[in-house]
């Protein structure tokens, strides 16, 4: 697993997810969706109504595997994935 925080352009160690009953209900369909993809696939789940549009939460979810990056995924990607960097 690793954590990337795109804003900052760093890898985190951990973060804190509070999410209500319906959020752990569509987090558990995508990764059960991501889970049947191929490796490389990626999905987003947005906010759907944030109170205020400028500060709209989204996860985004991608799937590799251990020790490999996807040819696809951009040179930044790869690094994170690959060194946790």
């Amino acid at each position: 697993m690793r954590i990337y925080d795109a804003d900052s352009d760093r890898t985190l160690g951990s973060i804190e997810l509070f999410l209500t009953h319906t959020d752990i209900e569509e987090l558990i369909d995508v990764l059960r969706g991501l889970q049947t993809d191929d490796v490389g696939s990626r999905v987003q789940m947005v906010e759907p109504a944030p109170v205020e549009p400028e500060y709209a939460r989204d996860i985004t979810l991608s799937l590799y595997d251990e020790g490999e990056a996807p040819a696809e995924w951009s040179e930044r990607d790869a690094e994170v994935v690959l060194e946790d960097r």
